[in-house]
């Protein structure tokens, strides 16, 4: 299990209405098996790509095998 937050700043040459994104993201991973893993995570961003759109949320799912 893991959580995280970042903030990511563009350069002030963009032309962009907002300067900086801020995001925060959770993530799990599971032993399913000797050779299977998954895990889960999600983010949340405010202002994506600097732009003025409020948050965009995004989820992702990782399967990993071991040969």
């Amino acid at each position: 299990m893991g959580l995280a937050v970042y903030r990511a700043e563009f350069s002030r040459f963009l032309d962009l209405p907002r300067r900086a994104e801020y995001a925060f993201e959770a993530l799990y991973q599971a032993q399913a098996t000797p050779w299977l893993a998954i895990g889960l995570n999600g983010q949340l961003i405010h202002h994506p790509g600097g732009s003025n759109n409020r948050a965009a949320i995004v989820a992702g799912l990782r399967v990993t095998l071991t040969l």
